[in-house]
């Protein structure tokens, strides 16, 4: 394990639903403010300066190793930290057996069906889920 600890939000076992909403709302916010709304699922990267959109077509791989789909300088991340699917009209997300977990909504999952909305906490990262 890191000396990092996880997101302070995803250590907690339960996180007030106002956190989330602003949380969800400030990330939607930044998105509008770059001009990077697109249609679609995507994952959307909360960044110091602003937001990162990533679509997702059938299949990606969050990691800090050199495979990943999204490859993000953390060392709270494995290198293949949690892969993303897409089946039909539904997204799935599967934790790869990482050193610090998943997170959706601050509770630990090893696989979870995605609704719009979701937060999406690994390492020191926090993705929005959209449709």
């Amino acid at each position: 394990m890191s000396d990092h600890e996880p997101t302070q939000i995803a250590k907690q076992e339960r996180v007030p639903l106002q956190l989330q909403l602003a949380t969800a709302e400030r990330i939607m916010n930044a998105e509008e403010r770059q001009g990077q709304m697109t249609a679609g699922p995507r994952l959307i990267l909360d960044l110091s300066q602003g937001v990162e959109v990533t679509p997702l077509a059938d299949a990606l791989v969050v990691g800090r190793g050199e495979e990943a789909s999204v490859r993000l300088e953390d060392s709270d991340l494995s290198r293949e930290h949690c892969r993303l699917v897409r089946r039909g009209e539904d997204s799935f997300l599967y934790d790869l057996d990482s050193t610090n977990g998943t997170w959706v909504n601050a509770t630990r999952i090893e696989q979870r069906a995605l609704v719009a909305g979701d937060l999406i906490y690994i390492g020191q990262q926090v993705f929005l889920y959209m449709e």
